[in-house]
């Protein structure tokens, strides 16, 4: 069986096939053409030979039937199916209808054949699978020379199938006398072919175009003369042997003529013989005479064909024709409806004339009227105006010839009275202080809105003063009080207008914090200390101006500095031999150190080396999955359960933060990380808390078995860890204006946008240290750990804050770092989801220059001798003592400040003693300060925080960049 795609493929063959179906040779032969397919696809048509073709249908045992004419004198009538399903054909017979349009049911049948054919179909074998029925299949008393009769065909299933494929079905006619074919589809008696439809089968009635067909007319219908007294009209059809007609005439233009009769061969008016048949019209010198005419076309078997009335008119009449129109203009509401509009010819003579809408037909069209003759109404249907505007549609009537025409008309439509809330500003940014502030309200649609206004969240800091209500416009006025939190905070302002369009409206107030900035953390330098060129090869680091300056070697920026510390936080000297705890003295952050690698895991001593964790955080989106021990947040409780080095704040560090300690001057297999400070560390991945932001699933985690940052960690799987202390520090960046950002909390200043052309690492170099923006000629390409810094792990596509970087390619990005295993590579980060991979140094990349890093000042401060924070009971004394390196800013003038963060407020230190608010305590050049207690003495219960800052802009206000230290205390009962 074939395949409904396969008969595609036959089809062509088919339809050719079908065109040259062969015709017996008979006297003067009759070929009866087959008519269009107007059966939505259900059937087909063939070609212009007699054939039809019955398409394949899709329903399940579907009976297909056709019927076909057999006129008096067929020597030959062949019926063939090209099957493909395995057929039964069946025929039954019927004498000639009793009039043109009835129908008699088959008053007998002949069953032809259950005839089976090879069940297969191939191009170039036409004779496989046809059934061939000849003219003595229908022997008498069914057909005779003498009589005709309709051949009624039945093409049925033989076979239960699921879906009836394709069968062409064709046949062939010879007649040696010239006979009609019948019609009997009583609603069109003009010859065209209705085919009835239901469920079970369809009913192709074939008519071959024997009949003679309406006369064409003209003139055409309508025609008015305006000079001339006579007119000929012509009424012609080709297939015709007779043609009649009959008319009616008129004078008068208040009694036109009646419709005409219908001719015939007994009674007509005029006639002519053959195809054609022309008629004078006669008119008068000064007057009016109207006609109506009425043709049949004949032919020889007595079928016949009508034209239906034209109109025409010879109007030699005086005419002034003057089209005129009222109204000129409707105001319509703002709702659906209708309006109309009158025509008349207030001059003499008949106007034809037509309507149409000439603009505004999106809304408004015309729905009767749209043409006439002298008076008549346009009458014309609207839709709803839903804008706060009016509109207006335009028709034009147009009498050609007539004074006045055209003749343009509108329609105006009202507005939507839809009041619409308007709310400006949509928030307000207000400073830390007491103060007040105010938003403005309005109706920017129309008609009246009354509007009230609430505190919706925030209410215990800002009020409504004013403004709580109005109608229309109007002034919400609000005061607030200080926030002497270190933290921003949010209110909400509801305006509510009823239905009005947009409400409610929120608004929000948004106060600034009592400054308390974010930790600065210098970013350490990578440990690199030796110079390669692009092939690998280690060379005598450059100098300036020579080729290959810039890379990672030639700048050593914050060098990694550790501090060894016993279990009670207190620093040992290098030359210990136990301790357990681990400052970084770049960062200021404090890491656990390991302490044991056996080989054996044991889940009782966090600290063990060999210990592995599946990551979990029950606060994220993607938790992971929790373990019995021996999950991420597992090992992070048990150190801070159990108070590990006199701290409960340790946590899983983030992902720049473990690259801190990576030093990318040890080679793979590592461990990359200063051992001296860091024994027991697998060359291994450790876990990060950053999680990866394209692939949730995943956290990152670093490498220290070459130093890659990587984005395979499916939180499933199991990761070393170690654990950090400090608070987290947040990149604060500033737009300075002049294509260039600076990021205060590491102090780096970087290219706010990349270059135009990626090139190789040995080009990035040189594009960088040559580079002048901004008045600045230091630039250089930053180091891996500088550019890993720039990325927001937060976000991808591309993985930066685009607010201050905003054209950033989703691509990678050159650092000054050589591999630590491959020395022909170079590091890059791509900056599409934010990993780092090595590449070769002649490839090419894009760049983004640095400069800067190291700190203008370095202020410092302690609590008891100590970093970071203690806890001490109530009546203990407390010693806060601060120092200063000036760094290379030496001399600047800037402002310092001293700032108490207590339980009664805020306070700052001057050399007159602490203050309440937050003042500067000097504008005064840096210079080294040696310690210098500024309080002494015991306090109160509560948490405090002592910090110590400059900044250098001398203005008696906090600016940015910031550069300070802070303590912690916390005072307990």
């Amino acid at each position: 069986m074939k395949t409904w795609t396969k008969f595609w493929l036959f089809m062509p063959f088919i339809l050719m096939y079908l065109s040259i179906a062969g015709i017996a040779s008979a006297a003067n032969p009759t070929i009866y053409t087959s008519i269009p397919n107007k059966d939505y696809g259900r059937a087909g048509q063939g070609d212009s030979h007699g054939n039809v073709v019955i398409n394949n249908t899709y329903q399940p045992k579907y009976i297909q039937y056709f019927r076909v004419f057999v006129p008096p004198g067929a020597v030959l009538i062949t019926l063939e199916i090209l099957e493909w399903n395995g057929q039964s054909v069946i025929a039954h017979h019927e004498t000639p209808p009793t009039s043109a349009f009835g129908q008699i049911a088959p008053s007998s049948s002949y069953t032809l054949s259950s005839l089976e054919a090879a069940d297969q179909y191939y191009p170039g074998q036409l004779n496989n699978g046809r059934l061939a029925i000849l003219s003595d299949g229908f022997a008498a008393p069914y057909l005779s020379a003498a009589r005709g009769g309709w051949l009624y065909v039945k093409v049925d299933q033989k076979i239960n199938l699921e879906t009836t494929y394709y069968n062409a079905v064709s046949f062939t006619v010879n007649a040696d006398a010239y006979n009609n074919w019948y019609d009997h589809s009583g609603s069109n008696p003009d010859g065209s072919i209705n085919w009835a439809t239901d469920v079970e089968g369809v009913t192709e009635y074939l008519e071959p175009n024997a009949r003679p067909g309406k006369p064409e007319v003209t003139p055409a219908n309508n025609t008015v003369w305006t000079s001339g007294t006579t007119q000929t009209i012509t009424a012609t059809s080709s297939k015709a042997t007779n043609i009649y007609g009959t008319f009616t005439s008129s004078g008068d233009v208040n009694n036109p003529p009646a419709d005409p009769r219908i001719p015939s061969p007994t009674d007509f008016d005029i006639s002519g013989s053959g195809t054609s048949l022309s008629a004078d019209l006669a008119g008068t010198t000064d007057g009016i005479v109207m006609y109506k005419y009425r043709f049949i076309s004949a032919n020889s078997s007595g079928l016949s064909d009508e034209s239906g009335v034209y109109s025409y008119s010879i109007d030699l009449r005086p005419v002034t024709r003057v089209v005129s129109v009222a109204p000129t203009t409707r105001d319509v509401a703002k709702d659906a409806g209708t309006t109309s509009f009158s025509v008349s010819n207030t001059g003499t003579g008949i106007m034809p004339w037509t309507a149409a809408v000439i603009s505004g037909s999106s809304w408004l069209s015309i729905t009767s009227g749209a043409s006439g003759s002298n008076s008549g109404t346009i009458t014309c249907s609207y839709s709803a105006n839903t804008a706060i505007s009016s509109r207006m549609a335009t028709i034009r009537i147009t009498a050609n010839g007539a004074m006045g025409s055209p003749v343009d008309v509108t329609v105006t439509q009202a507005k939507n009275t839809q009041p619409v809330l308007s709310v400006s500003p949509g928030s307000r940014d207000v400073a830390k202080d007491a103060g007040t502030t105010s938003f403005n309200v309005s109706n920017s649609g129309t008609g009246t809105m009354p509007w009230t206004a609430a505190v919706r969240s925030g209410d215990s800091w800002l009020s409504i003063t004013s403004g709580a209500s109005g109608s229309n416009s109007g002034t919400i006025t609000c005061n607030y009080s200080t926030n002497a939190s270190a933290s921003s905070r949010t209110a909400t302002i509801s305006i509510t207008a009823g239905s009005a369009t947009g409400s409610p409206v929120d608004v929000t107030v948004t106060q600034a914090p009592t400054t308390t900035p974010s930790p600065k953390r210098p970013i350490p330098d990578t440990g690199q200390t030796k110079c390669y060129d692009s092939s690998g090869s280690e060379i005598t680091c450059p100098s300036p101006g020579q080729a290959l300056y810039g890379q990672d070697a030639n700048y050593t920026i914050n060098p990694m500095s550790y501090t060894k510390l016993d279990d009670s936080g207190n620093v040992l000297p290098d030359s210990a031999p136990s301790w357990v705890m681990v400052k970084d003295n770049v960062t200021g952050l404090i890491w656990e150190m390991k302490t044991n690698m056996d080989g054996i895991k044991n889940y009782n001593d966090p600290h063990d080396a060999d210990n592995t964790y599946t990551w979990y955080d029950p606060t994220e989106p993607y938790p992971g999955i929790p373990g019995d021990g021996t999950d991420t947040k597992d090992f992070i409780d048990a150190l801070n359960n159990a108070h590990f080095g006199g701290y409960s704040d340790w946590r899983l560090p983030s992902i720049k933060e473990l690259a801190y300690i990576v030093n990318y001057n040890i080679p793979k297999p590592g461990p990359t990380i200063d051992i001296t400070y860091f024994p027991n560390t697998q060359a291994s991945y450790y876990w990060s808390a950053t999680t990866y932001a394209y692939y949730p699933e995943i956290a990152w985690h670093e490498s220290f078995y070459n130093g890659n940052i990587d984005d395979s960690g499916y939180k499933i799987n199991t990761g070393y860890v170690r654990a950090v202390r400090g608070e987290q520090s947040q990149s604060v960046y500033v737009n300075n204006g002049n294509g260039t950002v600076t990021d205060t909390s590491t102090g780096l200043m970087w290219q706010q946008n990349t270059s135009d052309n990626k090139m190789t690492w040995e080009q990035a170099l040189s594009y960088c240290e040559n580079l002048s923006l901004a008045g600045y000629t230091d630039w250089r390409l930053p180091s891996k750990k500088e550019l890993q810094n720039l990325v927001d792990y937060n976000r991808y596509a591309p993985a930066i804050d685009t607010t201050y970087f905003p054209n950033t390619f989703q691509s990678s990005y050159w650092s000054a770092t050589t591999s630590n295993q491959n020395t022909n590579d170079s590091w890059e980060v791509y900056f599409y989801t934010g990993d780092d991979t090595e590449n070769n140094k002649t490839d090419s990349f894009y760049v983004r220059t640095v400069r800067g890093g190291q700190a203008i000042c370095t202020p410092d401060i302690k609590v008891n001798g100590q970093d970071g924070q203690i806890t001490v009971s109530s009546g203990t004394s407390v010693s806060i003592a601060v120092s200063l390196a000036s760094g290379d800013q030496n001399a600047m003038l800037a402002d310092w400040w001293l700032v108490a963060s207590t339980p009664l407020g805020f306070y700052s230190f001057t050399f007159s003693g602490w203050h309440p608010e937050t003042t500067p305590l000097v504008q005064y050049p840096l210079f080294d300060l040696s310690p210098l207690n500024i309080f002494e003495g015991s306090l109160p219960a509560g948490d405090y925080e002592f910090y110590f800052g400059v900044d250098t802009s001398p203005n008696g206000l906090l600016d940015l960049p910031l550069y300070y230290d802070f303590v912690q205390v916390r005072v307990v009962n």
